[in-house]
């Protein structure tokens, strides 16, 4: 008998993980396998070391806004007793008098100042709008110190809402970024000298960050109405408007328009038709003489061209001298107004990525402008956090980003000179309060550069686009005027889209004048300092 066979089934035991991981081998024996890459690395090692960046990222943005808020209790600190100074005590001191329906661009108001204590180094008249000192009227009801701290906590208020703006959800900054970018905002030079005079740039400055953030809604009353306010109160940033000319938007330049005859009436109204009318016979009379502009600190373009004929000729110009100067003042604007239409015109039309082309109008503004301090350059913010935001995406070229660091460093060394008591080292004085034209240079130049390579396709094909531009123009002239067929209203740009035939004419018209006007600004200067080297031989030779 054979023996019996249980039928029980017996679980296998699992094999060793020696075999399981067994494979063969070329050679027929038997060999492990390598462990998978991904076995030799712990599991989270790499979350883990994001986490440990991140956190310390997070610990650097902690502590830079600490010390952030610490720079700027001491500036608060350094505020105290300010308020007897310029530039608050020329607001409130012309606002009083305006008050008293005393004509604050007419009179004198240093009586008034000596009874208030107040010491505004020789100015004595008021020197900003009326519809300015109507606002800023309300003010004058409190004591001098609640009126000052009341002021400062408005432009610290506008500060924060235009970074906000800047670097809020619809800034394509990440959020670390955009909180370190914010922090360093604080610590530019022209915030600190802006918050030590008491000015009024920063609550401008609000107005165009809103005035660019609504016209990227589509609120056109609103971005028109925000920049006609503007325009009331400071003035110089009216020549935005060329922009939304250029660009045609048109709502917003009716807004404005509208936004301005509403004001201007309202000015007249409440301040009075021969105080609002003083203003323009007054003013310009008072920052065109030789005490207005001589100072360096004055880094206007036009200020910056006068020294230069004043440091060859000395201050006492002759009519030759004096006609030279003015028309390569006149050269240089007519310049910087065409190089500002040409980067406009390079776009197609309502084509503003990033807003680069309205960051350049900003600083073209500033440019014109025939008084510029260096705390005028907050409004600087602006362009600058639009191309660092660009930039972060590769959208900008570095050459662009590195000349804005430059004119941020020289308004640095600018400020230096503010600060610094030159008695030991009297020579430094001139070159470091030149750096301030040299920082709103540089910014110009950064703005151009930012509002101009975002076209690199449209600029690396301008002769073809001008070639084709010249073609269909024959072709009007030629072909649809001889066949009696409408000619086609439309050329193409270099970009390759449809772009009616006066738009592109208004284009090349710009590039040409551009070209034109920079070169004769440049042949002036050297007519100037050639012919002064003459003079100045021949008046040796004589003497």
């Amino acid at each position: 008998m054979g023996e019996k066979t249980s039928h029980r089934t017996v679980p296998e035991s699992p094999a060793p993980r020696a075999d399981a991981e067994k494979i063969a081998t070329p050679d027929g024996r038997d060999g492990e396998k390598a462990p998978a890459p991904e076995s030799r690395v712990r599991p989270g090692t790499g979350s883990s070391r994001g986490s440990l960046r991140g956190s310390l990222t997070l610990a650097l943005i902690t502590l830079l806004w600490l010390l952030t808020a610490s720079y700027f209790v001491r500036v608060f600190h350094l505020l105290h007793g300010r308020e007897h100074y310029e530039d608050f005590a020329v607001f409130y001191l012309s606002a009083l008098e305006l008050r008293a329906d005393i004509d604050p661009y007419g009179t004198s108001f240093v009586p008034l100042e000596r009874t208030l204590g107040m010491n505004t180094h020789s100015k004595e008249r008021g020197t900003h709008p009326p519809t300015f000192l109507a606002l800023f009227e309300p003010l004058t009801v409190l004591p001098v110190s609640t009126a000052y701290w009341t002021w400062t906590a408005l432009n610290f208020v506008a500060l924060v809402g235009a970074l906000v703006l800047l670097l809020g959800r619809r800034s394509v900054l990440d959020p670390r970024s955009a909180l370190a970018l914010g922090a360093l905002a604080f610590w530019y030079a022209p915030v600190f000298l802006h918050f030590m005079y008491g000015q009024s740039n920063i609550l401008v400055l609000l107005m165009l960050v809103l005035m660019m953030r609504w016209m990227e809604q589509g609120n056109s009353a609103g971005a028109g109405l925000i920049f006609a306010l503007a325009g009331l109160i400071r003035v110089f940033p009216l020549p935005i408007g060329a922009y939304l000319l250029l660009t045609r938007r048109w709502r917003v330049l009716a807004y404005t328009a509208i936004g301005l005859a509403i004001g201007a009436a309202a000015t007249l109204f409440l301040v009075g038709t021969s105080h609002s009318l003083n203003f323009f016979y007054v003013v310009p009379g008072h920052f065109n003489h030789n005490r207005g502009i001589a100072t360096p600190w004055n880094i206007a373009m036009g200020a910056f061209i006068s020294r230069i004929f004043w440091w060859i000729w000395g201050p006492q110009l002759g009519p030759a001298p004096g006609y030279l100067r003015a028309a390569v003042i006149i050269c240089a604007d007519l310049s910087v107004l065409a190089l500002g239409a040409r980067a406009t015109l390079m776009r197609n039309i309502g084509d503003d990525p990033d807003w680069r082309v309205f960051s350049l109008w900003v600083v073209t503004s500033l440019m014109l402008s025939p008084t510029v301090w260096l705390l005028n350059l907050v409004l600087l913010l602006l362009p600058f956090i639009q191309l660092v935001s660009a930039f972060s995406h590769r959208r900008a070229n570095r050459h662009a980003l590195d000349m804005a660091l430059a004119s941020v460093l020289l308004a640095f060394v600018a400020l230096a000179s503010y600060l610094s008591d030159f008695r030991t080292y009297p020579f430094l004085k001139t070159p470091l309060e030149e750096c301030g034209f040299g920082s709103l240079l540089a910014a110009y130049i950064s703005t151009y550069w930012f509002a101009t390579d975002g076209s690199a396709g449209e600029a690396g094909s301008a002769d073809e686009g001008r070639s084709r531009l010249q073609k269909e123009i024959r072709q009007i002239q030629q072909g649809g005027l001889k066949t009696g067929r409408r000619a086609d209203r439309a050329t193409i740009s270099p970009a390759g889209s449809a772009t009616p035939l006066r738009y592109a004419l208004l284009r090349e018209c710009s590039n040409y004048a551009a070209r034109y006007f920079v070169s004769a600004a440049i042949t002036l200067s050297i007519i100037a300092s050639a012919f002064a080297r003459i003079s100045s031989s021949v008046a040796s030779w004589i003497g």
